[in-house]
């Protein structure tokens, strides 16, 4: 049985500064949704590293 193997991504998404909080939202999950059509996973989100959330993702290799 092969072993699973995976990639590994972290993002960062600095949405546009003079916009409304939903479309911010809207960018974000704009991104995360076209990473995710890409086979990327979201596995966690951490705050407090920069400015914006880090989010890391994973994806069969």
């Amino acid at each position: 049985m092969r072993e699973n193997r995976w990639n590994y991504r972290t993002v960062t998404i600095k949405p546009g500064a003079f916009k409304k909080a939903t479309e911010k939202l809207e960018d974000i999950e704009d991104r995360l949704n076209r990473l995710g059509s890409e086979g990327w996973e979201l596995v966690n989100v951490v705050t407090g590293i920069g400015m914006y959330p880090t989010y890391f993702l994973k994806r069969r290799f």
